[in-house]
């Protein structure tokens, strides 16, 4: 493999489809790593692309390894110190990125060597090998790596560094195997998979709620990106309620306080029951809530303070301004503002309607957005949270609406 050269192999035919696309800088982790996590993930019958002919060459990568990111189902990116001063390998890695949203493909990251916080922040060696890049290829194909790498760097993986080698790759054996099982239940189908054995499934659950990571100020903030996945998350859990079971199910509390979060900032829907509600003739329920209506105020459609009815359309109520909450951090009435006696749904209502969404932005986040997803998500909150229900999208309108933006 050339010095420079970056990316996944095998003597197959490139026309069938691979279970593993190998991403990686070959003369930082050829050798001590690659090369053993390769063995592992053949040994264990899964179909492997690994660069071994040096298809990179000249300024772009070809059309064969487009190809075979394309025809791989799960892609595993190897960041190490010297991985970012690769062009292919950024290529390679937007490419990677461009298939989980369009086809999703599964992306799996493990910092080898390297401390994760660097690649994330792009700093250190990273900010010196965009640098360089900038230099000569300019901003507009930099960015484009840059705005990769931070989406890849942010899912959840693995980092090595010392130890032993072999707990490592196992672990990124086990669970590419349950990301390819096709027994397991699909994102499409179910949007959330439970250990059928675990004696609680909140065993696998962090103790933090949406709730606390947006509003507590001890908390890390959230990143765009996390902030994307969890409404796209959230919204397939209703989905799945509304639509996929074996009849509609309406929530009937929906708030960040009731989204749990998983180690890898996936959504968890969390405390069903706290409404009580039968479903009548006309596919309506009269609902009532255990809690004191005060505290649940702002995610409450205009349908049921009005006359106590509810539908599925009353979720996609609250989803709308948990999107809302999700985008600007804000909680539904901040009483330390100077708009306090104002809701959150009313405040956000005209900056959507004059398309000034950076005035909606968490200033926590900054300016590290994708434009194209905070005007799906700000969109899609939009119409969630219309007075009328029946201008309300449903739920599986809103997932495909969110993941327009991926």
């Amino acid at each position: 493999m050339a010095a420079d050269s970056c990316g996944g192999l095998n003597n197959s035919a490139l026309s069938r489809t691979y279970d593993v696309f190998l991403c990686f800088r070959g003369s930082d982790t050829r050798l001590s790593f690659i090369d053993f996590l390769y063995k592992a993930l053949v040994e264990h019958g899964l179909s492997t692309f690994i660069d071994e002919n040096q298809l990179r060459k000249g300024e772009y990568i070809g059309s064969e390894l487009l190809k075979a990111i394309e025809e791989s189902r799960v892609s595993i990116i190897v960041f190490s110190k010297n991985y970012a001063s690769s062009r292919w390998c950024l290529q390679e890695l937007v490419k990677i990125m461009e298939c989980r949203k369009t086809l999703g493909h599964n992306v799996l990251p493990v910092f080898y060597d390297v401390d994760p916080s660097n690649v994330r922040s792009q700093s250190g060696v990273y900010a010196e090998a965009f640098a360089r890049h900038k230099e000569r290829f300019g901003d507009y194909r930099v960015l484009s790596w840059r705005a990769a790498l931070i989406e890849a760097a942010n899912l959840s993986g693995w980092h090595f560094q010392n130890g032993p080698r072999s707990e490592v790759i196992q672990s990124i054996i086990e669970v590419v195997k349950n990301k390819l099982d096709p027994n397991s239940l699909s994102d499409v189908d179910y949007p959330f998979r439970i250990d059928p054995h675990a004696e609680n499934s909140r065993d696998h659950i962090w103790n933090y709620c949406l709730g606390r990571l947006l509003f507590d100020k001890e908390a890390n903030a959230l990143n765009w990106y996390q902030r994307h996945a969890i409404a796209i998350g959230t919204a397939k859990w209703l989905r799945f309620l509304h639509e996929k079971s074996r009849r509609p199910i309406i929530h009937g509390d929906i708030r960040p306080s009731n989204i749990l979060i998983t180690h890898d900032f996936e959504p968890v829907l969390g405390e069903f029951g706290l409404a009580n509600w039968r479903t009548s003739d006309c596919g309506l329920a009269k609902w009532k809530t255990n809690d004191d209506p005060v505290q649940t105020l702002g995610y409450l459609a205009p349908e049921y303070t009005e006359n106590g009815i509810v539908s599925v359309k009353t979720d996609v109520y609250a989803f709308g301004i948990v999107l809302l909450q999700l985008i600007s951090g804000r909680k539904v009435i901040e009483s330390e503002r100077e708009d306090q006696q104002q809701s959150l749904r009313k405040w956000a209502e005209p900056i959507i309607q004059r398309l000034a969404l950076h005035e909606l932005i968490d200033p926590r986040i900054g300016f590290s957005y994708d434009p194209h997803q905070l005007y799906n998500m700000a969109k899609t909150a939009y119409i969630c949270a219309q007075s009328n229900p029946m201008m309300r999208p449903s739920m599986g309108e809103v997932v495909h609406l969110l993941e327009r933006g991926k």
